[in-house]
């Protein structure tokens, strides 16, 4: 050995000690200057590259790389340090070829795999990223990190259980992992197994006090509990951890929103999308909550709705072409996607309809977007010809299975409500595509041909808000499944009483200072009277807090207010049994409340607006022959409750007739609201079969 090698040898001894001791500015320093002496010494520049990277240099670590693989093109690890250089990047295809070129000269690198399975995990490819995370335990099983990735993946295939196995494995491998706790929690919460998901997240922070997701995990499940104070305390602690964690601002924006605190909630949301202006969740909750506001007149809605689609939405025609049988008088497949096949109003409005469907002329498939199942996913599962849970899914994946079924006519239940997957219909996997039921505006989305409505709902002049065609029904848009099990009506609680019980059983994100307002009128033109409300955003006291003194500042006393939380469907409906009149909020209006209002022989006072989400009222009460609980107005509306309120005697009758009244009306005829809605889908497949028509010369 000459003195150049020694002295090169010795610089390198001592630059491992200074890497050994954590020294790593000095360690990179001594490092350069071995590479300075002799430029073709591969090893000190893959040994430098390595030191960037952990000092976060990563386009110095990137040169590095590319100076060993010159030297030595057969460096599989340079290859696989430099893919992780360009996947850090966003440069997800050359990162992809070095990783495989990597394994190809030496593959027995579970390092490598794994982090190939995260590139396409990256790319929404999970098929192949599962494929890799396997790959790597095959090398190594006793990666718990690599366990864990796997998991994720699987879930996102919908296997839930295997994605289980998996987390259970990480933690044998690694108790102490905080991730893997919380990830386990998220799986568990997503299994409606809520106690259990509570206890991981538990763990997880206390392990990790200072682990942002977990403490936005535990958030996430703490809403879904309607504990809603805890939840809030959950996120700001996330943000304090991690001031740019748009998924936090993303939750605390629904916590404000479902406490009807509609500022605080749009500045959650824009700061979500300020961070990430991508992101699609985030875009959809905005667009939501401006429904719920006056302020935006019906051009701005629709005009933030139009560019919700121009960003997440594609043009249709970049898709291949369906190979649907354009026969206009063949058995149609009819798919459904929600999240709400369950109890919950989409669950209560489409029972009939899967139940009534003619299925010598329709055949249906149902495509569920969550994992909690009850009685009325029982009922519709049963009803239903194929039933596909698709919780977990990626949109790609619930497509590409959307066009292995076949499906003519995909139909959206969700607009942008929770669990929606209009992200998987901007991938057209349906020739035809329409919306109904959930959402109250355009989606904006090209890809969605059409919007179900009736007269009411979407007037010929509103069309212009719509990107979609719309498609009137001749009675009602919704049809009303009755509850399965016995509850009777009582008289007017005001007979008993000697004083009117208004209520509202609606959201509290409708319940806006213009209807506090005006409730307060009625409330205080009524001295012996007092209001109801019920919602889970009512079962926090900050928020009945709140409430009170909203209405305290039009002078209604708090001993006049009653509040309500969550309760089962039960006592949820016999709770109606407390109220003599119901009031509709406005702008946005009830719809299943309104109809289960009815049910239990409850008169509701609406007030027309100007666009669908303030027009629901109207259509229920004028199928059900109640054009006397409609207003124009504010003035006629406070009108209309208080004269009821003054004629107990119609009120009584109402009372007494109600529910046989709209058992007969077209809210609850299953079978004639199931032929107009099938006669809707034959005229839309037929419309797209002419268009199918080869071009006349």
């Amino acid at each position: 050995m000459n003195s150049s090698e020694h002295h090169i040898g010795a610089l390198k001894a001592q630059g491992l000690d200074l890497l050994k001791n954590n020294r790593l500015a000095e360690a990179r320093a001594l490092f350069a200057k071995i590479c300075d002496i002799d430029s073709s010494d591969a090893e000190a520049w893959y040994v430098l590259s390595g030191i960037n990277g952990r000092l976060g240099n990563i386009e110095e670590a990137g040169e590095c790389s590319r100076r060993v693989i010159a030297l030595r093109p057969d460096h599989s690890e340079a290859h696989a340090n430099l893919g992780n250089v360009l996947f850090f990047q966003g440069n997800y295809d050359a990162a992809a070829k070095h990783y495989q070129t990597a394994l190809r000269i030496n593959p027995n690198q579970a390092g490598t795999y794994n982090n190939l399975g995260n590139l396409f995990k990256a790319m929404g490819r999970v098929d192949d990223a599962a494929s890799h995370y396997r790959q790597a335990l095959r090398l190594n099983p006793n990666l718990a990190e690599v366990h864990i990735n796997l998991g994720t993946v699987l879930s996102a295939q919908g296997r839930l259980d295997e994605a289980l196995m998996c987390y259970r494995k990480a933690l044998r491998l690694a108790p102490n992992n905080a991730t893997a706790h919380s990830n386990l929690g998220n799986l568990l919460k997503t299994l409606d197994r809520g106690d259990e998901a509570e206890a991981s997240y538990g763990k997880a922070l206390r392990l990790d006090p200072r682990l942002p997701e977990a403490h936005n995990n535990l958030g996430s499940l703490l809403v879904d509990q309607a504990r809603l104070d805890e939840a809030m305390a959950c996120f700001q602690e996330a943000l304090r951890l991690k001031p740019d964690f748009v998924q936090a601002y993303n939750n605390m924006g629904n916590v404000y929103t479902r406490q009807g605190n509609h500022d605080e909630a749009l500045a959650c949301f824009r700061e979500a999308l300020r961070l990430d202006p991508g992101n699609a969740i985030a875009h959809s909750n905005l667009l939501f909550l401006l429904c719920y506001r006056s302020d935006y007149d019906v051009e701005t809605l629709f005009a933030e709705h139009v560019r919700w689609g121009e960003m997440h939405g594609r043009d249709p025609r970049e898709f291949p072409a369906h190979g649907n049988s354009p026969d206009g008088n063949r058995r149609l497949r009819i798919g459904y996607v929600s999240a709400d096949f369950r109890n919950h109003p989409v669950g209560h409005f489409i029972e009939q309809v899967i139940a009534h469907h003619d299925k010598r002329r329709f055949e249906i498939f149902c495509y569920y977007n969550y994992a909690k199942n009850d009685d009325i996913t029982a009922r519709l599962r049963r009803h239903a010809d194929h039933w596909r849970s698709i919780i977990g899914w990626t949109d790609e994946a619930v497509a590409r299975q959307i066009r292995e079924d076949g499906i003519d006519i995909l139909v959206d239940l969700a607009g942008h409500t929770a669990g929606n997957r209009l992200l998987t219909f901007a991938l057209k996997p349906a020739p035809v595509q329409a919306t109904w039921m959930s959402y109250i505006a355009t989606t904006g989305l090209k890809a969605i041909d059409y919007i179900i409505a009736n007269r009411f709902i979407i007037p010929p002049q509103d069309e212009r808000y719509y990107v979609e065609r719309v498609v009137r029904l001749p009675h009602s848009f919704l049809c009303f499944t009755p509850p399965h099990f016995p509850i009777e009506v009582s008289p007017p609680p005001a007979l008993s009483r000697g004083e009117i019980t208004f209520g509202c059983f609606n959201s509290t994100a409708k319940l806006t200072t213009s209807v506090i307002a005006a409730w307060a009128r009625i409330l205080l033109a009524l001295p012996r009277s007092r209001l109801f409300l019920k919602s889970g955003g009512f079962g926090d006291e900050l928020s009945r807090a709140r409430y009170r003194k909203l209405f305290a500042e039009h002078g209604v006393a708090p001993e006049r207010l009653k509040f309500a939380g969550l309760s089962p469907r039960g006592e949820y409906l016999a709770a109606y049994n407390e109220v003599d009149i119901g009031l509709d909020p406005f702008p946005y209006n009830g719809g299943t409340t309104t109809v289960e209002a009815l049910w239990m022989g409850v008169p509701v006072i609406t007030l027309s607006g100007d666009r669908f989400v303030s027009r629901m009222g109207e259509s229920i009460m004028m199928n059900l022959g109640l054009a006397e609980c409609v207003a124009a107005t504010e003035d006629e509306y406070i009108a209309k409750a208080l004269g009821l309120a003054s004629d107990l005697p119609r009120l009584a009758e109402l009372r007494g007739r109600l529910r046989a009244q709209l058992l007969a009306s077209p809210l609850c005829d299953g079978p004639g609201f199931t032929r107009d809605l099938e006669a809707a889908y034959r005229q839309m497949w037929t419309a797209w079969c002419r268009s199918q028509a080869p071009a006349q010369a």
